[in-house]
């Protein structure tokens, strides 16, 4: 069997590179399905609506109230019609800076959500990817398992006419038998596993997923992978929404002030009409306008204000030990690939030396000193061997996309 030019991949020894995939928008199709799309888009109009509400949440509102009042009693002139239109408006001018700061608080609340969103998004599509890497190692697994299959039932067919020769025992063949049908189930296994791969892929993309095309490799250095982290990125920016939220916590117990603005008009006119020709219709407008310089002193003014403060601290300490996560994740995984790299060599040596021994098996048969049966169990063997590099290949692939899922680039 040969392996894919495609899929080779090399990591010589220990690096301080990492192989990692950088996927554009020309090299691949679109993965995920309309419902996915429609998902992630709505997520981000929530995101901008909170945004909005947030980011005016220290605009008060205008209120606006009107009333319509019936008067009666014994005498004409009692009986009034009164109609009140009202506008009153109570909003700060001066916080102390916290004006500012709520308004600063709501973009950095926002770039958040977009860090999040980036990352889910960017998660979606590596799910799509590592499902097709994970479809594709299940295909190679199962065409593996039939070629033990296929020797394990050669391998009986053997070892039953030495049993009825009288030249092996009965236990050997049992155990042959034993292993078989372990083969089977793990085959059995195999499929199931398909069937599931298959729907979850189904769940998140309408394509098909053995028609997806190979991706493009390229190596990034730690620093790279660090620099470029979505996660590191929200946490980064997380802590610039904590500091900011520390100061516009500080602002509320600091002075204020605040504009004070009301508008009246009101109408009363008679219901009686002797009493109307008389008074007729009485209209009254007035307006007040005034500033009131606020100082609130609360108990736990300290205390919100050291709560906010140690929140921040948090955020931060959340960043250092988060660089050190992912640090230690991306050389967890070099240090998986160096080991899968290892395997693959191994099995190339296998592939060598199986392809001599199928040779030197051919020559024999030709002379009539080996069977069919030797020829095509080494045959199935070196194919075997052979399934074995494609899958550590896929393996190293596996490996490169749990990085990619956190890195920023143009998936």
């Amino acid at each position: 069997m040969k392996v894919s030019k495609d899929s080779k991949m090399h990591l010589k020894h220990f690096s301080p590179l990492l192989i990692c995939s950088l996927l554009s928008a020309d090299e691949l199709p679109d993965l995920l399905n309309q419902s996915q799309h429609e998902s992630l888009n709505l997520e981000l109009k929530k995101s901008d609506s909170e945004y909005n509400i947030l980011r005016k949440s220290w605009i008060n509102p205008l209120n606006i109230s009107y009333t319509h009042r019936k008067n009666g009693g014994d005498n004409a002139f009692d009986k009034t019609t009164s109609q009140t239109l009202s506008l009153n408006l109570n909003q700060d001018v001066f916080r102390s800076g916290g004006i500012y700061y709520a308004i600063e608080y709501a973009k950095k609340s926002n770039q958040l959500s977009q860090d999040l969103q980036a990352l889910a998004k960017q998660g979606k599509i590596v799910q799509a990817l590592n499902l097709v890497l994970q479809i594709a190692h299940n295909k190679i697994q199962i065409q593996k398992q039939n070629l033990l299959i296929k020797n394990s039932e050669l391998d009986i067919s053997v070892k039953r006419e030495l049993f009825l020769e009288g030249g092996l025992d009965v236990s050997i063949l049992n155990r042959t038998l034993i292993e078989l049908n372990g083969y089977k189930n793990a085959h059995v296994e195999l499929k199931k596993m398909r069937v599931d791969l298959l729907t979850t892929f189904a769940t998140i993309s309408e394509l098909d997923p053995y028609a997806v095309p190979p991706f493009n490799l390229k190596a990034i250095s730690v620093d790279e992978y660090l620099k470029h982290n979505l996660a590191l990125k929200a946490q980064n920016t997380k802590i610039l929404q904590e500091a900011t939220f520390s100061k516009m916590t500080k602002a509320r117990f600091l002075p204020s002030i605040t504009l004070s603005a009301g508008y009246n008009v009101k109408t009363t006119k008679a219901e009686d009409a002797f009493a109307k020709q008389i008074f007729g219709r009485d209209e009254a407008k007035s307006y007040d306008v005034g500033l009131t310089l606020n100082v609130p002193l609360n108990i736990s003014t300290f205390n919100e204000i050291e709560k906010s403060k140690l929140a921040h601290l948090i955020s931060k300490n959340d960043a250092i030990l988060k660089k050190t996560e992912e640090k230690n994740l991306y050389f967890a995984a070099q240090h998986k690939i160096a080991m899968l790299q290892e395997k693959k060599l191994i099995a190339k040596e296998n592939v060598t030396l199986y392809s001599d021994l199928l040779a030197q098996i051919k020559e024999q048969l030709d002379a009539g000193i080996k069977t069919e049966q030797d020829y095509q169990m080494m045959k199935n063997t070196l194919d075997s061997s052979a399934l074995d590099i494609a899958l550590y290949e896929i393996e190293e692939r596996i490996e490169l996309l749990a990085l990619l899922a956190k890195v920023d680039n143009e998936l």
